[in-house]
């Protein structure tokens, strides 16, 4: 397709060969994904699913211990997934690649450590305040007497 007005909405414009959409770097769900690594997936770790299949999207699952049955790029993972229909929970494996997972952000240290520091600077300007208007005033006493 050529780009410009008869590409549709879809693309933005671009050529539908075009890294951004061909390669998937953007997940469906809008996220601007950092994949993890092979390292990071172990048995064990949560990731959400951010790929394209509708079912899956956005579900929550667990890592499991894949059997190689389709190479070291392709994890197995089990989905908690809900349906609709029958008002039920079902859970599912599937083996996905890593630019279809996402691992939770946890920003809990960070955010606590930034936190911590913006106060510790907030209280020394409030010290360093105080201390000048302790020294004003001592001034100003000094040169009434």
């Amino acid at each position: 397709m050529a780009p410009g007005d008869f590409n549709g909405k879809d693309f933005g414009g671009g050529h539908t060969g075009m890294g951004w959409f061909k390669y998937n770097w953007h997940g469906v769900s809008g996220y601007s994904n950092s994949y993890p690594t092979n390292a990071d997936l172990v048995e064990g770790q949560k990731v959400t699913f951010i790929g394209k299949n509708k079912a899956l999207r956005n579900c929550k699952g667990v890592v499991q211990n894949s059997d190689k049955k389709y190479g070291r790029s392709q994890f197995q993972v089990t989905f908690e997934v809900y349906i609709k229909k029958k008002s039920q929970h079902k859970y599912v494996t599937v083996y996905c690649s890593k630019d279809q997972l996402q691992m939770p952000i946890v920003l809990n240290d960070k955010h606590g450590e930034r936190n911590a520091l913006f106060n510790a600077k907030k209280a020394t300007r409030l010290r360093k305040k105080k201390q000048k208007r302790a020294d004003v005033r001592a001034k100003i006493a000094s040169a009434r007497k």
